[in-house]
């Protein structure tokens, strides 16, 4: 925060820190059409997390009548409950998931487990299935789960690297564990690198916004007033791409189509 505009914040990105703001830009991504045009443009604290975004972003595609049917974002974008969420709007989430981040420094991770949904059911690596499962529900409708293995780690020849403890192995499972699980094995296949090479078109829009428009610098304070200069850069870029369409269209040869 500096005393200068109260709503701006500190932020560092690469090894680059600003107090200010961040913008959200969003794109159309059509194969056929000639121009893409901006959909949503946001202004959001510096140091909100790209992953918080995702939700007001759709909401407002949505209201606009908008709404893709796939949506394309880099991995910050991407958590479990965000392509969960999106799922419930019937949107694909498209992005490759974080690594497995847990903590355990040694020995048997979660990611080394079968976990069963359907028949509430966990298998070890050892071969040893759990003897409990508790639901675990979360107040956006999806289920979560403690699942104990109790004695079935008692003499266990592994239970030094997976659960020394007296009460063996607990396993507490996402409610978005599957879609998680899924996006890691999906974005190791080269059917989905080649869907993400839709993304990067909209790197060159932000690089335009900043670059020709002053995008990087706010002209004003206060989250209201720098966010309808973001909208105003916004529209304006729309207006070029609307103009360079009109153009291709009217040199378009007859019986060729221009996407606009």
């Amino acid at each position: 925060m500096t005393p200068h505009d109260p709503d701006a914040r500190w932020s560092e990105k690469r090894g680059k820190d600003w107090v200010g703001h961040k913008l959200q830009v969003t794109e159309t991504a059509g194969d056929e059409a000639a121009v893409q045009f901006i959909t949503d443009i946001d202004l959001v604290p510096a140091n909100e997390d790209d992953s918080e975004a995702v939700d007001g972003i759709q909401q407002r595609l949505i209201t606009r009548d908008l709404k893709p049917d796939e949506h394309y974002v880099d991995k910050g974008y991407i958590s479990g409950a965000n392509m969960a969420h999106s799922a419930d709007r019937d949107i694909e989430l498209v992005g490759p998931a974080l690594a497995d981040t847990s903590r355990k420094p040694e020995g048997y991770k979660q990611g080394d487990f079968e976990i069963d949904f359907e028949k509430q059911e966990v298998t070890c690596p050892e071969g040893k299935t759990c003897e409990q499962w508790y639901e675990r529900p979360q107040p956006d409708g999806h289920v979560g789960a403690e699942v104990q293995f109790r004695g079935q780690c008692e003499g266990c020849p592994a239970r030094d690297q997976c659960a020394p403890g007296k009460s063996g192995r607990t396993l507490s499972i996402s409610p978005y564990y599957q879609e998680l699980n899924q996006r890691r094995a999906e974005q190791e296949t080269e059917a989905f690198k080649e869907k993400m090479k839709r993304r990067p078109a909209v790197e060159g829009t932000i690089s335009e916004l900043t670059r020709k428009h002053g995008a990087r610098r706010a002209r004003y304070r206060g989250n209201s007033k720098v966010r309808l200069q973001a909208l105003f850069i916004g529209a304006a870029v729309n207006l070029k791409r609307l103009a360079k369409a009109l153009e291709a269209q009217k040199r378009a040869p007859a019986g060729a189509t221009v996407g606009c």
